[in-house]
């Protein structure tokens, strides 16, 4: 009995992080865009774009190195969840010592899994990147030009 309420413990865990995670990540979205247009992007997806959204990357300008690093955790969390509750169901039917170890370990990373996400976001769980000041200005750097005067200011600067 112990080892199905851990199982239902696990899928639960399950359905809060991947609802925190989806929503982090069409933050990003509704970072560069608007929520309304996000929406209407998001509705147009197929089921596959919906379940991995893979359809947001392309439609970034700001914050793509930091997305490419959360979506690729997320990827990993979507493929992995499968043999996941495949390597569950057979401990619980062949090694019931072994199983209670496996589903609290697998709860404890989602639950890591979740913090990482909710640390980044606010009361209202919207994270720093849905806002329009999260959007990163590329940096221009000014090319230093050097004259005789700024030559002679950096001599008497070094003695």
């Amino acid at each position: 009995m112990a080892d199905y309420s851990l199982n239902f413990i696990l899928v639960l865990s399950d359905l809060i992080v991947f609802s925190s995670w989806r929503r982090f990540l069409q933050d990003f979205l509704i970072g560069n865009k608007s929520r309304k247009s996000a929406r209407k992007i998001y509705v147009q997806q197929t089921i596959k774009g919906k379940i991995l959204l893979d359809y947001i990357e392309p439609l970034l300008e700001f914050n793509q190195d930091i997305f490419k690093v959360y979506y690729r955790i997320y990827v990993c969390m979507v493929v992995t969840v499968i043999p996941q509750y495949i390597i569950s169901l057979a401990l619980i039917l062949l090694f019931k010592e072994f199983a209670g170890y496996f589903l609290g370990i697998m709860s404890f990373f989602k639950i890591v899994l979740f913090l990482v996400v909710r640390v980044q976001c606010d009361a209202l769980r919207r994270s720093k990147y849905a806002f329009k000041n999260s959007r990163r200005k590329k940096e221009y750097k000014l090319k230093k030009e050097h004259t005789k005067d700024s030559s002679k200011c950096l001599k008497k600067k070094k003695k």
